[in-house]
């Protein structure tokens, strides 16, 4: 848990100094309404990003992403509760990581919409279960700016990243 807490810390730090300079365009869909929300969206599903093109480096380790946009934060991982996170695997050199919109700090529902994010951070840990107590450390942060959803979807490259910072 205190992973979590310190990670949602980062991104909200992050998404402040990016908010500035995306101000009138954040969290809003190509339509013009408001982005986000896992509930009383519009129904397209459940809401995957995939990231390709990692570096073989990482193979077999696992992912996880945290995305701003709004006032909305989502988080990536295979399955979540209040005690345990589950992260999806690195496999030929990609990952499809599900995203869940954060409702409180134990309580999380799948994204099942469309939305333009700001910023969209994905961590590598060399293990696929972040308990509460676990003090995981990431190997690796990848940052994107812009992360727009089409269809329920999102594929990035690794080589799209603004930044790579190795821990």
């Amino acid at each position: 848990m205190k992973n979590i807490i310190k990670w949602f810390g980062i991104i909200a730090l992050a998404a402040v100094i990016v908010f500035s300079m995306t101000a009138a365009t954040c969290g809003s869909k190509s339509d013009g309404s408001s982005g986000g929300g896992g509930s009383g969206g519009i129904g397209i599903g459940q809401t995957t990003f995939t990231l390709t093109d990692i570096p073989s480096k990482y193979e077999g380790k696992y992912a996880r992403i945290s995305l701003v946009g709004g006032s909305v934060m989502l988080t990536g991982a295979q399955n979540i509760t209040s005690k345990e996170v589950t992260l999806p695997k690195i496999s030929n050199g990609q990952v499809i990581i599900p995203l869940w919109v954060i409702k409180n700090i134990t309580s999380f529902v799948r994204y099942t919409d469309n939305g333009n994010f700001t910023l969209g951070t994905v961590n590598i840990y060399n293990s696929g279960n972040d308990n509460v107590n676990a003090k995981q450390k990431e190997l690796v942060d990848a940052v994107f700016m812009s992360v727009a959803f089409s269809k329920g979807n999102v594929t990035k490259s690794w080589k799209d990243a603004l930044t790579v910072v190795e821990q």
